[in-house]
């Protein structure tokens, strides 16, 4: 999902540079010859508020629990809630290029944090619940990995993007083809990190040492819940790309709102009700067993004293 966000940065970036390397506009507006429709007020309204409700209640979980490391989640969603803001502004000053690119940046970048969330969970569940022997990847450098991927497939982007604005036509089209083809890189960063999740998963339930009533197996459904949601973005952004500039998708605001900031706003919800922190605790029901010496009073038995040296099996819940 981070991946598309920075992608259409760049394609917003090129976008406006051609529009405004032929100002005036002539007949239309920059955002006309951008987005070919002029974005609906009441409709990014409530979905400002709605993503800044959520940053409020996220940050009431944050600092409850005092899980610093989830601050990046209620910090994306509330820029996220600032760009749709900033997107009315826009309807009121189409031809401005800085506001434009300002939108694009809050709405279209921030949801890089969210991702950044659910690698952050998984590596501190692996570490916190299970232990590293079930990750195929070091849990210390999940996150740290995919943000490094994050910014390549940003790199190979915004490259792509660069060469969109050039007026050779054939440099046009390989702009685009390898600004597409960061984008499909990056959508498949984060198919890998769900399989990393579904390996860890089964090799945790074939292991047999934990139970189904482990606290933490909530924090584990949860990512996979966000992700569900996260993985129908990229696929709209994939198709979105795929088409152009003047691409079905592209020019028809609906499919902006119910393929990509609704399910966006239902991946980061889940956490609302079912916040990680409380989960990724230590496992609660794995049994341990010891042997412990015990020395008995001495005892009488036909006038002979004796004592006795007994083991006996204790079991220790931990």
């Amino acid at each position: 999902m981070d991946g598309y966000n920075h992608a259409l940065v760049a394609s917003a970036l090129s976008g406006a540079v051609r529009t405004n390397s032929s100002s005036p506009f002539g007949d239309t507006t920059m955002l006309q010859d951008i987005l070919h429709y002029s974005p609906n007020k009441p409709v990014a309204a409530v979905a400002g508020i709605i993503y800044l409700v959520i940053s409020a209640a996220l940050f009431v979980r944050l600092f409850k629990t005092r899980d610093w490391w989830g601050l990046c989640l209620p910090i994306g969603a509330m820029a996220s809630g600032i760009g749709f803001f900033v997107r009315i502004l826009l309807v009121s000053n189409p031809n401005s290029i800085g506001i434009y690119i300002g939108m694009q940046i809050l709405i279209v970048c921030s949801p890089a944090a969210f991702l950044a969330f659910n690698y952050i969970v998984y590596g501190r569940f692996i570490l916190n619940c299970v232990g590293r022997q079930y990750s195929l990847i070091r849990p210390e450098i999940v996150a740290k990995l995919f943000v490094i991927s994050d910014i390549t497939t940003f790199l190979v982007q915004s490259g792509g993007g660069s060469l969109e604005t050039s007026k050779n036509t054939n440099v046009q089209k390989t702009g685009s083809n390898i600004f597409l083809a960061g984008l499909i890189a990056q959508a498949a960063s984060y198919v890998l990190f769900m399989v990393l999740l579904f390996h860890a998963h089964r090799k945790i339930v074939g292991s047999g040492e934990y139970s189904k009533n482990e606290i933490w197996w909530t924090a584990v459904y949860s990512v996979y819940f966000s992700s569900v949601f996260i993985v129908v973005g990229c696929i709209y952004r994939v198709i979105e790309l795929a088409q152009g500039r003047g691409g079905y998708l592209l020019t028809h605001e609906i499919y902006f709102y119910l393929l990509d900031s609704v399910p966006l706003i239902i991946a980061i919800s889940v956490y609302v009700p079912w916040w990680p922190g409380n989960y990724i605790k230590p496992k609660t029901s794995r049994p341990e067993y010891s042997m412990t010496s015990l020395t008995p009073e001495p005892q009488h038995l036909g006038g002979e004293a004796y004592s006795e040296s007994r083991s006996t099996l204790q079991l220790k819940t931990v």
